[in-house]
């Protein structure tokens, strides 16, 4: 049984347990898999942006919503297994019952129930689409020529400095 206190996107709760399929951001959810075909998860998010499509948190009227697609937003999607049917459970765990902070629990320590209702994407789309996210993930999208790229030196260990834009 699904214990989330919200259905995730995609999904309806129609009691207290049991999820069915939202006709309406099903749709959605379908389109962010095809588009994970051809694009990476930024573009996704900017092309969703662009169509002006609900996120999540407006589609479930949340205090504080979200306005923008946001690329973490898109990964969690991809990464989750309630689309193709299967509940996860035990992906976090609190450190100490004192302590109200959790703490990401390994995949291989997850809990997963498979079929347990249905699908909205099916498993070959699924896989294929962690194996192109498994394989960009490494891969830098762009390169960047600073103008003092190469020139500066750290005095005491002589290894290169670099610049990050925050």
């Amino acid at each position: 049984k699904y214990t989330g206190w919200k259905a995730p996107y995609g999904y309806k709760k129609i009691n207290k347990y049991d999820l069915i399929i939202d006709k309406e951001t099903s749709k959605i959810v379908i389109k962010i898999f095809d588009l994970a075909l051809k694009y990476n998860i930024k573009t996704i998010a900017n092309i969703l942006n662009e169509q002006h499509i609900k996120t999540p948190s407006q589609y479930a009227n949340l205090k504080n919503k979200s306005l923008y697609w946001s690329p973490k937003t898109i990964k969690d999607i991809l990464s989750n297994e309630i689309y193709i049917g299967n509940l996860t459970q035990g992906r976090r765990k609190r450190i100490n019952y004192k302590i109200k902070k959790d703490v990401r629990v390994p995949q291989e320590q997850w809990i997963i129930v498979e079929n347990t209702h249905e699908p909205i994407i099916d498993k070959y789309l699924f896989d294929k689409v962690q194996l192109l996210k498994d394989r960009n993930k490494n891969k830098q999208s762009k390169s960047n020529n600073y103008l003092l790229k190469g020139f500066l030196f750290c005095e005491e260990c002589e290894h290169a400095l670099t610049i990050y834009k925050r």
